[in-house]
C-alpha cells in the first residue's frame, strides 16, 4: 500500500536559473504555497526520488553549497492537523490529470 504523506519544501537559492530548476522538480511533487514553499502529498518512494533529484541537480555548479538552502520537513497527520495560519488560509488542493 503506497500511503501519501505530507511534506513542506522551501529552499532559499541565490542564482535564479538554479531556482527555477529547482522549482520546476519540486512542482512536479506538489503546489506552490508560498513564493518558495511548496507542499507536496507524495508517497515515501516519490519522496525519496524527489531527494535523489535535487541533490543531484544541486551538485551543478549552479548552487553556492555554503549560501544556497533546500529544507524537506515531514508533517505528520497530527503536525498538520495542528498547523496554524494567519492571514489567507492556504486552501486543499486535490491533483487533476487532463487526458
Amino acid at each position: 500500500m503506497n500511503l501519501k504523506q505530507d511534506y513542506i519544501v522551501c529552499y532559499d537559492i541565490i542564482n535564479d536559473t538554479g531556482r527555477r530548476k529547482i522549482e520546476k522538480i519540486i512542482s512536479h511533487y506538489g503546489h506552490r504555497i508560498q513564493y518558495s514553499v511548496f507542499e507536496c502529498k507524495i508517497t515515501s518512494e516519490e519522496s525519496k526520488e524527489m531527494l535523489i533529484r535535487l541533490k543531484k541537480e544541486f551538485e551543478k555548479d549552479l548552487f553556492a553549497i555554503n549560501k544556497d538552502t533546500i529544507l524537506i520537513f515531514t508533517m505528520c497527520e497530527s503536525c498538520s492537523k495542528k498547523m496554524k495560519t494567519i492571514g489567507k488560509k492556504v486552501e486543499d488542493y486535490q491533483r487533476f490529470m487532463v487526458l
